[in-house]
């Protein structure tokens, strides 16, 4: 993946420790690629701290690797774990 091309991805209805090793394996079938993100967090109805914390790891993954991950459409249950957890990620939230 090019560092300037924009990869959309829409997270699925559960983020959660039954999930989160799936994903990586969907996302980066090769390993990890870098560019920019916008993950779609609008379907997201269950999440929980593996889930958190796969997208927290997912985040700096990407910015150290020098792309950009912005968060659009947070669901309900998305910014209330966030909030919980103190991470103001609305504060982060794209269009």
């Amino acid at each position: 993946m090019a560092k300037n091309q924009i990869t959309d991805w829409r997270a699925p209805e559960t983020l959660t420790i039954y999930d989160v090793a799936g994903l990586e394996k969907e996302i980066f079938p090769q390993g990890p690629s870098v560019g920019n993100w916008k993950l779609d967090l609008s379907a997201v109805a269950e999440i929980d701290g593996a889930g958190i914390q796969w997208l927290m790891t997912f985040m700096r993954r990407i910015r150290q690797a020098g792309g950009s991950v912005t968060l659009t459409h947070l669901s309900d249950a998305v910014l209330q774990a966030s909030e919980l957890l103190g991470l103001n990620w609305h504060k982060e939230q794209g269009a």
